[in-house]
C-alpha cells in the first residue's frame, strides 16, 4: 500500500489534471477507481481529484461527497496534511451549498496541519469565505496575510485568484483605485497562465470595478469579452454563465436598460436557484430585487429582498442580509410613502459599520428622504452633512452623485431654500449629462436619461409653485436638449462594420428564401442574432471625455436656454412644449410677451386621441373600402384634428408654430394641425431650435436624389426631380447601395430619398431605409462623416420616433436631427407607393424657391390633388422636424 507523503506531489498532479479537464476525469473515474483498488492511498487521491472536477463542473454535492470521503480517509491513513488540504479544498465546496459555518470550522481545523506556502493557500480559502460572508475587513486581513508567502512561493495561481477576490472586497469597500490593480494583475496572471476561465473571472471582476465607477460602455465591453471566452469554454457551467450575466443586468440596469436587465437578471436568477450553489442563488435573488425596485416593481422587490435575506440570515451572511434588509425599505418607502426614520438610519450605520460604504450612502438617502416626509428638514440636512458633499466630482458613479443631488434640492426646498433647490436640480442633470457624454451608443444615452426623471419633475414643479414658467420650461428642457447635443459619431469599428454587412446579407438571404418559397426562418434566426451581437457591440463603444474638462456643474439652473432670446428668434412664431406631470399633459407657451403655463387633460385621453387620428390616416393609404368609407375616414381625420387642436391649447393660436412635444404625441400627424398658412415643426428642444437657428440656410435645389429597390413610385418620384433639377446626382437601381448612398450623402447639402422605410417598435435603432443591398439603419447613419443640411425622405415611418422614460427619443428622425441635419421632412405613417410624386415635387419646387420648409410643405399640401385616399393620407403624413428650414 503506498503512502500519501511519498507520493504527494504526483497526487497533486492528479489534481491538477482533473482540473484541466474535468469531464474527461469524470469520465475515466471508475477506471481509475479500479486501478487504485486495494491501495488506498491512491484512492485517496482519485477521490481528492474528482472531487475537484465535480467542483468545476458545479456538481457540488458530488464534489462533496467526494472530497469528504477523500478528507476521512487521508486522515484513516495519519496523512494529516493530505487530509488538511482535501478540507481546504472542501470548505469552497460547503460555502457555495450555503453551510457557511462548517466551511469556516472546516478551513479552520485544515490551518491546524498546514504550513508555508499550504498554509497561506488555506488562508486565501479563508479570506473568500469571509468575503462572501460580507465580513469585508477580516477578508483583506486574510489574504495580506497569505499574499507574501504565495509570492515567495511562485504560486502565480493562487496569487490570480487571491489577487481577483481581494480586487472585488476592495471595490465593495469603495477603493476603486486598489480594486483596479488588484485586478488587473490578476488579469495579467491569469493570461500568462493560459486558463481560461480564470482570465474570464477577471474580466467579469473588472467589469465590476468599472461598473461601480459608473463606466458602461467599458464594463459591457469587458462581460462581453468573458462571456465569448466561456462560449469558447467546454468546461464553462451554466452558473458561471448565470454570473456574468447577472453582473450585466446589473449595468443594464445602471444604464436605464430596465426591462432588458430585469430579463436577463430573471434568466440567471432561475438558472441558479435550479442548481445546487445557494451562495450564489441568494445573490442573484438579491440582485432581481434591485433590479425590480428601479424598475418600481416594489411590491416583487420587496418580496425577492425578503427570500434573499432569509437566504442570508440561513447562512449567517450578515454583510448581505443588511443589503437584503436595505432593499425591502427602500420598496417598502416606495410603495408605502413612509417608514421609521429610525429603523432606516440604524440600517444606514450598520451598512458603514459593516464597509458596505456605497450602500450605506444610499441608505442616508433614504433617511434624509423620511425625515423630510415626517416634517423634518433639520434632520435630513444634517444626514445629507453626513454623506461627503464632495462627491458630485468624486469617484462615485454618476447616478450616485446625482441622487445626492435630488436628496439635496428636496431639502432645500423643504427648507425653504428654493433658488439653492433648483442649482441642485440642474447640477443633478449636468452630472447625468457629463456621464451620457461617454456613451457610444444613442440607445444606452438615451435610456440612460431614464436616471433624469425625478429631477426633472422636481424642478418642473419648484417652478410652477412659483409662479414661473420661464424656469420650468428651463428645467424641462435641460434633459431634451442635452440628448439632442449629445451626438459625437462613434469611433471607427471595423468590427461593427463587419457585423453591419453580415446582418446585410442575410436579411437579403431570408427574403430571397421567402419569395423563392424556401424556408426563411434560419435566416430569421441568424438575423435576429446578428441584430443582437450589433447592439451589444454598439453599446461596449465610449468616447473619452475628461468629465472635469466640462463646464462646471455649479451653473444656474436655467444655463441652457436663454428665453428672451428664444423669445428674440420666434419673430412671431409661438413655441409650445408639453410636458407630462401627474399623469396630466402640461402647456408651456412661448410668446413674445412672456411664458404661459397651462395644465390640459389627462395624457392617456391625448394618447387615444393621438391614435384615433393615425389609425383614420391608415385607413385612407390602404385605399380599399367603399367612397363612403374613405368619407367616414375623411371625417374622422377632421374630428380628430379638431380634438386635438383643442386638447392641446392649439385652438387659440393662429401663428406659425413650433413644437417641443412629449412622448404622449409620439407619431401624431401633425400636418392635420395646419394653423397660420403653416406646419408645425416638430422640435426635440427648445435649446436644440435656437441653437440650430444660427446661420440657418433655408433649403435649396437638392443636389442628390435616391431610389430605393421595388419601389415604382420611388423610381418615378426620382425621375420626374431629376426632369426638375437636372444637375442633381442620382443614385438608382443596383447604384443606390448602403455605401454609395451613404458616402453621397456625407457630401450633399439638400437631399431627398425615395425608399421603402421600416420603423422597428422593438429597437428603434434598427429603423432604416431600403437600399440596392439591404438596410440602411441608425448603426449605418452614425458612421457617416456628415449629413445633409436638409433632407427629405418619402419613406414610410421615416419620422416616426419613441420617446422613452426621460424624454429622449429614438428613431431613424431623431437620430438624424443629433447627427446634423437640421431640417428633416418625411412621414410619421405608411405612405402609399406613387401617391407622394406629386406632392415631392411641387415640395422640392418651393424649397428651391427659398421657402422655408413649413410653410413649403404647408403650400404644397394645399395644392395637393386630393381626389384619391391615397393622396389625401400622403398630404396628413409628411411633418417638418428640425429648424423648418430658416427663420
Amino acid at each position: 500500500m503506498g503512502t500519501l507523503h511519498a507520493a504527494d506531489t504526483a497526487f497533486r498532479d492528479l489534481v491538477d489534471v482533473a482540473l484541466a479537464d474535468p469531464v474527461g476525469f469524470r469520465r475515466d473515474a471508475a477506471e481509475l477507481f479500479s486501478d487504485a483498488a486495494g491501495d488506498d492511498a491512491r484512492t485517496v487521491a482519485v477521490r481528492w481529484a474528482l472531487g475537484a472536477a465535480l467542483r468545476e463542473l458545479g456538481d457540488l454535492p458530488g464534489a462533496r461527497r467526494e472530497l469528504d470521503a477523500a478528507a476521512q480517509g487521508a486522515q484513516r491513513l495519519g496523512a494529516l496534511g493530505t487530509a488538511a488540504l482535501v478540507r481546504s479544498s472542501l470548505a469552497l465546496v460547503l460555502l457555495h451549498l450555503g453551510e457557511t459555518e462548517a466551511a469556516l470550522a472546516t478551513t479552520a481545523l485544515a490551518a491546524e496541519h498546514l504550513t508555508g506556502p499550504d498554509a497561506a493557500r488555506n488562508e486565501m480559502q479563508r479570506g473568500l469565505l469571509l468575503q462572501r460572508l460580507g465580513r469585508l475587513d477580516e477578508a483583506v486581513d486574510a489574504y495580506g496575510r497569505a499574499l507574501p508567502i504565495l509570492r515567495e512561493a511562485d504560486d502565480v495561481a493562487a496569487e490570480a485568484r487571491l489577487l481577483g477576490n481581494r480586487g472585488v472586497v476592495h471595490a465593495y469597500l469603495g477603493d476603486l483605485t486598489a480594486a483596479a490593480g488588484d485586478l488587473r494583475r490578476s488579469l495579467a496572471l491569469a493570461r500568462e497562465l493560459g486558463t481560461t476561465p480564470g482570465i474570464a473571472i477577471a474580466l467579469q471582476n473588472l467589469a465590476f470595478v468599472a461598473a461601480r465607477r459608473g463606466e458602461i460602455p467599458p464594463a459591457l465591453a469587458l462581460l462581453e469579452q468573458a462571456q465569448d471566452l466561456l462560449d469558447d469554454e467546454q468546461f464553462a457551467t451554466s452558473a458561471m454563465r448565470a454570473c456574468i450575466a447577472l453582473d450585466r443586468a446589473d449595468v443594464l440596469a445602471d444604464a436605464g436598460l430596465l426591462e432588458e436587465a430585469l430579463e436577463v437578471a430573471a434568466d440567471a436568477a432561475e438558472v441558479l436557484a435550479a442548481g445546487d450553489d445557494r451562495t450564489n442563488a441568494a445573490e442573484a435573488e438579491l440582485q432581481l430585487a434591485r433590479t425590480l425596485l428601479l424598475a418600481h416593481h416594489h411590491t416583487a422587490a420587496a418580496d425577492h429582498a425578503r427570500r434573499a435575506g432569509g437566504a442570508f440570515r440561513a447562512a449567517r451572511r450578515d454583510g448581505w442580509e443588511l443589503q437584503a434588509r436595505y432593499v425591502t425599505l427602500a420598496a417598502a418607502s416606495a410603495a408605502e410613502g413612509h417608514v421609521e426614520v429610525s429603523t432606516a438610519a440604524a440600517l444606514a450605520d450598520d451598512l458603514q459599520a459593516g464597509g458596505w460604504h456605497l450602500e450605506a450612502r444610499s441608505a442616508r438617502l433614504l433617511v434624509a428622504e423620511q425625515a423630510l416626509r415626517a416634517g423634518d428638514p433639520a434632520l435630513a440636512g444634517r444626514v445629507l452633512d453626513d454623506v461627503l458633499t464632495d462627491d458630485v466630482d468624486g469617484d462615485l458613479p454618476a447616478l450616485a452623485r446625482a441622487q445626492h443631488c435630488y436628496a439635496t434640492a428636496l431639502v432645500q426646498a423643504a427648507s425653504g431654500r428654493r433658488a439653492d433647490a433648483e442649482l441642485a436640480v440642474a447640477r443633478g442633470v449636468d452630472v447625468l449629462h457629463r456621464s451620457r457624454l461617454t456613451f457610444g451608443s444613442a440607445e444606452l444615452r438615451a435610456h440612460a436619461a431614464r436616471h433624469t426623471v425625478d429631477l426633472v419633475r422636481l424642478g418642473v414643479r419648484l417652478a410652477l409653485e412659483d409662479g414661473r414658467p420661464d424656469r420650468a420650461l428651463c428645467a424641462l428642457d435641460r434633459v431634451r436638449a442635452a440628448d439632442v447635443a449629445v451626438a459625437p459619431r462613434p469611433p471607427g469599428d471595423p468590427v461593427l462594420a463587419d457585423l453591419l454587412a453580415e446582418l446585410r446579407r442575410l436579411e437579403r438571404a431570408e427574403r430571397d428564401a421567402a419569395r423563392g418559397g424556401g424556408d426563411p426562418r434560419p435566416y430569421r434566426e441568424a438575423r435576429a442574432r446578428a441584430e443582437r451581437r450589433v447592439r451589444d457591440r454598439a453599446r461596449t463603444t465610449s468616447h473619452a471625455v475628461d468629465r472635469h474638462a466640462v463646464a462646471s456643474v455649479a451653473q444656474p439652473a436655467d444655463a441652457t436656454l436663454d428665453v428672451d432670446r428664444l423669445r428674440q428668434t420666434l419673430d412671431g412664431r409661438v413655441l409650445v412644449a408639453y410636458a407630462e406631470l401627474d399623469a396630466r399633459l402640461h402647456q408651456l407657451t412661448v410668446h413674445p410677451s412672456g411664458v404661459r403655463h397651462r395644465v390640459l387633460g389627462p395624457a392617456a385621453e391625448v394618447r387615444d386621441a393621438v391614435a384615433l387620428m393615425r389609425s383614420a390616416v391608415r385607413r385612407l393609404a390602404r385605399g380599399r373600402a367603399s367612397a363612403a368609407s374613405m368619407a367616414a375616414a375623411d371625417a374622422s381625420v377632421a374630428r380628430s384634428a379638431r380634438d386635438l387642436a383643442g386638447r392641446l391649447g392649439l385652438d387659440r393660436l393662429d401663428a406659425p408654430l413650433v413644437i417641443v412635444p412629449c412622448g404622449a404625441l409620439d407619431g401624431l400627424p401633425w400636418s392635420t394641425l395646419t394653423i397660420g398658412r403653416s406646419v408645425p415643426t416638430v422640435v426635440p428642444s427648445a435649446a436644440a431650435w435656437l441653437a440650430a437657428t444660427d446661420g440657418c440656410a433655408r433649403p435649396g435645389t437638392p443636389d442628390l436624389l435616391v431610389a430605393g429597390p421595388e419601389l415604382p413610385g420611388a423610381d418615378a418620384e426620382v425621375a420626374a426631380l431629376a426632369v426638375e433639377h437636372p444637375a442633381t446626382t442620382a443614385l438608382t437601381g443596383p447604384h443606390a447601395t448602403v455605401a454609395a448612398v451613404g458616402a453621397a450623402l456625407a457630401d450633399a447639402t439638400t437631399a431627398h430619398v425615395a425608399a421603402h422605410g421600416v420603423y422597428r417598435t422593438d429597437n428603434p435603432l434598427f429603423s432604416c431605409l431600403r437600399l440596392a443591398d439591404g438596410a440602411l439603419n441608425v448603426y449605418d447613419l452614425e458612421k457617416l462623416s456628415a449629413v445633409p443640411r436638409t433632407l427629405v425622405l418619402s419613406s414610410c415611418d421615416a419620422a416616426t420616433t419613441a420617446t422613452v422614460a426621460g424624454d429622449a427619443v429614438l428613431g431613424l428622425g431623431s437620430a438624424l436631427l443629433r447627427l446634423g441635419v437640421g431640417t428633416l421632412i418625411a412621414p410619421v405613417l405608411e405612405i402609399p407607393d406613387t401617391a407622394a410624386v406629386a406632392l415631392m415635387v411641387d415640395l422640392h419646387r418651393r424649397l428651391a424657391n427659398g421657402t422655408t420648409a413649413a410653410s413649403a410643405l404647408a403650400a404644397s399640401i394645399e395644392a395637393a390633388d386630393d381626389a384619391e385616399p391615397a393622396h389625401r393620407a400622403v398630404r396628413h403624413a409628411f411633418v417638418v422636424l428640425g429648424d423648418g428650414g430658416g427663420v
